[in-house]
């Protein structure tokens, strides 16, 4: 029904969040980040197929990513619930 077209789904969500209450999927703590294609290479050896495969989706995480890992570095100004800037630098897990 999707006409051949799959892809690997890039979730994010909060660290600080408990994981009884992140595991439950009616609680939509996990946002859409992005959709990696997953593609099929037609060269004859199955080892370069999985290696194109392998960079490819490393280079899609590099490029979708890069504006995390600049703020996590270089930080950046985000506002807190009360409606403060603060200059802040994002720590990054997987």
């Amino acid at each position: 029904m999707t006409g051949g077209h799959v892809a690997h789904s890039l979730l994010i969500s909060l660290a600080n969040i408990s994981m009884e209450f992140r595991n439950k999927s009616s609680n939509h703590v996990y946002l859409l980040l992005a959709l990696i294609p997953i593609p099929k290479f037609i060269h004859s050896t199955r080892k370069t197929c999985s290696v194109l495969e392998a960079r490819l989706f490393h280079q899609c995480l590099d490029l979708i990513l890069e504006p995390l890992k600049c703020a996590a570095q270089v930080g950046h100004v985000m506002s807190n619930p009360l409606g403060r800037a603060l200059f802040c630098f994002p720590p990054l897990a997987s």
